[in-house]
């Protein structure tokens, strides 16, 4: 993008280290149309940019606070109902008020190669302890994992609980497996309608949903859940699976309403809230920021080290394009803050896989990132099972999650290949036992539930 910094006296309104990317317009609209994002001068005042706005039809969506407090100098973002997002920034760039003018970009999730939860099984989680079990077909190398066990056994109780924010799509914060682990705002009282502590936030009790102004926090797609379960699930309850930070609390700060893009007003309300929370004593240290996007952005960028500065470290994604970033970089991932830490992936033969970015200058460290075992939101009702032989797993029906069965008893009967005349009358209130082959496992269970039978083993 053409800035309008030509001279060092303008260069000195900017932060430290901050370089951008040149904006050209093209089809691909990796922005928000008819939005920018607006930093005026130090002396500009209320009424200046109240008449400027009034006399072209333009409106604040969002105004920055901790930016403007730290800057001095105003930072929103405009909306205009008839101007092009090219129009807003040729008509904005005309106005000496105008320090930097930039579009509302989007930055796309970064996928996880997702695996929806199945079975309660620890041993499927090679990311945590590789045993070279085969997953989807691939078997594993021994060791190639993040030393889960090791660390367990050297946990210890924080004094001041951790606290991780994910920014992404939102938390299914009713999910069985993460409940425990959703921080819970003290400061708030739950849905009086009211911003008791004063924040700005009516009713932030589990984060906030900054993509559309709400309370709640809840996935707008899968993405987000999914992340949550991989840092944070609970361990140790015998469901589920267990996450790398199991004793952690996640901030959802949500900011996709459409569960794949999020806009960097929204990405930068979230940063600004988690600084916020630290700035008033919660034990904030990390940001997940599993996204990426072709475009720099000055207040994203003053943002992140805004949290820096605060003590947050932000984790983000280094994409998925295949691609050397140095040399075609994607953001926040390439931002040079001290306080990024970006991250690419590794198989379960702890190579790179070919859809993983990399760069000797802009990726710090690779994580396992295939085939990974995690959460889902409950609302998708429908899951995924499999079958595990020794150390081959085997990829089953579907099966609707219906909560968490404590056991179940009966007498078994011999239903032979589970055909409908298979099953004898004494199967009803009891539990069929039912021969592979010949017919799919979902026509011997439909077969079974036909005759009354309460379970069915297959074998």
């Amino acid at each position: 993008m053409q800035r309008l910094i030509k001279s060092l006296l303008l260069a000195l309104f900017l932060p430290l280290n901050w370089t951008a990317k040149t904006f050209e317009f093209d089809p691909s609209k990796e922005y928000k149309e008819g939005e920018v994002i607006v930093r005026w001068r130090e002396d500009t005042s209320k009424s200046t940019i109240a008449k400027f706005l009034s006399a072209h039809d333009l409106h604040i969506k969002r105004q920055f606070t901790l930016l403007t407090e730290k800057y001095k100098s105003p930072w929103m973002v405009l909306t205009s109902t008839n101007l092009s997002t090219k129009a807003l920034i040729q008509l904005l760039k005309t106005n000496p008020a105008v320090i930097t003018v930039e579009p509302n970009y989007l930055r796309k999730i970064t996928e996880i190669q997702i695996r929806p939860p199945r079975e309660a099984f620890f041993s499927n989680q090679w990311a945590l302890n590789n045993s070279c079990q085969v997953i989807n077909g691939v078997a594993g190398t021994p060791g190639a994992d993040i030393k889960f066990l090791a660390a367990w056994g050297l946990t210890r109780e924080s004094p001041n609980t951790v606290i991780i924010g994910v920014i992404d799509t939102g938390v299914d914060r009713t999910h069985p497996d993460l409940t425990s682990n959703i921080w819970q705002n003290p400061l708030e009282i739950p849905f009086n309608g009211v911003d008791d502590d004063g924040n700005g936030y009516v009713d932030d009790i589990w984060g906030y949903d900054f993509a559309t102004g709400s309370w709640d926090s809840s996935d707008s797609g899968d993405h987000g859940t999914h992340v949550t379960g991989i840092i944070a699930a609970t361990a140790d309850n015998g469901i589920g699976i267990s996450g790398a930070c199991y004793k952690t609390k996640i901030l959802p700060l949500k900011a996709s309403s459409d569960g794949i893009y999020l806009e960097d007003d929204a990405i930068i309300a979230a940063i600004e809230y988690a600084v916020s929370l630290r700035q008033r004593g919660f034990n904030v240290v990390a940001l997940n920021a599993s996204y990426s996007g072709s475009y720099s952005n000055e207040a994203e960028f003053v943002a992140i080290q805004l949290a820096g500065q605060a003590g947050i470290i932000l984790c983000t994604a280094a994409g998925n394009e295949g691609e050397n970033i140095d040399n075609i970089p994607v953001y926040p991932a390439c931002y040079k803050l001290e306080n990024i830490i970006t991250v690419s992936a590794t198989d379960q033969k702890d190579q790179f896989p070919t859809f993983a970015n990399y760069g000797t200058n802009s990726v710090h460290l690779a994580a396992p990132g295939c085939s990974i075992l995690s959460t889902i939101p409950l609302k998708y009702g429908l899951v995924n099972c499999r079958v595990v032989t020794t150390n081959n797993v085997f990829e089953g029906e579907h099966f609707e999650y219906a909560g968490v069965t404590l056991g179940v008893t009966g007498i078994i009967y011999n239903c032979r290949l589970g055909y409908p005349t298979d099953f004898p009358r004494e199967v009803s209130n009891n539990i069929a036992l039912i021969q592979r082959g010949e017919i799919y496992f979902r026509t011997k269970i439909a077969n079974a539930m036909a005759a009354g039978a309460k379970a069915a083993i297959i074998y």
